[in-house]
């Protein structure tokens, strides 16, 4: 199979399988400057499965880094609400939401953390409207990748520079089962696989998740009425979407107030342009009250971005034996990185995690234990050693997985 067709098929996936769009639906692509090849590809398939209207979020990573870099410094904390206020009138006419992602993991890595920290808040306080929206899967919505110099040159340094953009063109294809006999009926099959884990914890309704490791030993409670996701998810309104392409994960909503003990990261992770390496968290009542890092002013900013970033607003599980841990590559990437690994999520909880959740009103969801933030930052906490316990009720601790694997 030529690279052309696979990218043909990626594009096919990324709508039919992600998006599920049908007919008269209108989309938003959030894309980068380098992704125009399979952009135009996605753009052409989308027409003809009946797209009515596309509208383009372009990024260049120059242009982006020129706002860091030179934004004048009585702005850093504004954003302008016009901007915030098209995204959330987007969501709100029912436009389908594409992000590729080619994340730079080194772009910023010059600025100052203060100076990116200021920037990145500002922006994420005035949309936090519409991310809490999108969140809530008032629309279809899905995050695919696409290989890039800048991202392929930070995941395989050592390779020339057309290699490694081929080499992760390669892994991005396998793992999203382009390069399988049958895809769709591949994402079909791993779907349900994902909804067997899901139904089994949505029937054992344990109260409290342990995790426990040489390096780890946390509590997380979850809300009354928590329901566990995996792989494909549905709009409030029933319209089934995957939202994520590649996903390996089930996870669920934490109780905001009941997450005690300690935890350490277990694969790097960037925030704000900077490369984090180490990371270890006590919580008390739910909040962090103490962390060491290799990068503490970076991590003290992402705490700092609201009174919900210290809370966690999302647990997930994840078996090492992931295909994407398999390649033993650090994607340096959330998208591919959080599927390779169990992990955790400072800030916004999903709202599809809770039983009548878009019924309730915002302190009801608050009083039930549902985490709110202008953030939702995921890192990776799994590894081979790591054993998880569903936590009955009556105290009982029953196996999860043990050695970073499933046993259910």
């Amino acid at each position: 199979m030529t690279f052309q067709e696979k990218l043909a098929i990626y594009a096919d996936l990324i709508l039919s399988v992600g998006l599920n769009v049908k007919p008269g639906e209108n989309i938003q692509i959030k894309f980068d400057s380098q992704n125009l090849e399979l952009v135009r590809l996605i753009v052409k398939r989308a027409y003809q499965m009946g797209a009515a209207h596309i509208v383009y979020d372009f990024q260049d990573d120059e242009m982006n880094l020129a706002r860091y870099q030179h934004l004048n410094d009585d702005l850093l904390d504004d954003f302008p609400s016009v901007v915030a206020d098209f995204k959330l009138n987007l969501y709100k006419a029912g436009y389908l939401q594409l992000s590729l992602v080619s994340p730079n993991p080194d772009l910023l890595k010059q600025v100052e953390s203060a100076r990116v920290g200021r920037i990145n808040k500002a922006r994420s306080k005035s949309m936090q409207e519409s991310m809490r929206y999108g969140m809530e899967n008032h629309s279809k919505w899905v995050v695919a990748a696409a290989s890039s110099k800048d991202w392929a040159k930070a995941v395989f340094p050592t390779l020339p520079e057309e290699e490694a953009i081929s080499l992760l063109w390669e892994n991005i294809f396998t793992a999203t089962r382009v390069t399988m006999k049958d895809p769709k009926e591949a994402w079909l099959k791993h779907d349900a696989r994902l909804k067997e884990y899901q139904s089994y914890l949505n029937q054992k309704r344990y109260c409290k998740l342990h995790f426990v490791s040489e390096l780890t030993d946390l509590t997380v409670g979850l809300v009354e009425g928590h329901i566990w996701n995996g792989g494909s998810e549905k709009t409030v309104s029933g319209e089934a979407f995957m939202s994520n392409m590649p996903v390996e994960e089930v996870w669920t909503m934490p109780n905001t107030i009941e997450v005690n003990g300690y935890v350490t990261m277990t694969k790097p992770l960037i925030v704000s342009g900077k490369l984090v390496s180490t990371l270890k968290l006590v919580f008390k009542h739910g909040e962090v009250v103490e962390y060491e890092s290799d990068q503490p002013d970076t991590i003290k900013l992402l705490l700092e971005s609201d009174s919900g970033a210290k809370r966690l607003g999302e647990v997930a599980l994840v078996s090492i034996d992931s295909p994407i841990e398999k390649t033993g590559i650090h994607f340096k990437n959330t998208l591919f990185d959080e599927n390779a690994a169990s992990h955790l999520a400072f800030g916004q909880a999903y709202l599809d995690n809770i039983e009548d959740g878009n019924i309730m009103s915002l302190e009801e969801r608050k009083e039930r234990g549902m985490n709110h933030s202008s953030i939702h930052k995921d890192f990776m906490v799994g590894n081979k050693e790591m054993a998880v316990y569903g936590v009955t009720n009556d105290g009982q601790e029953e196996a999860i997985m043990i050695k970073g694997q499933w046993v259910i």
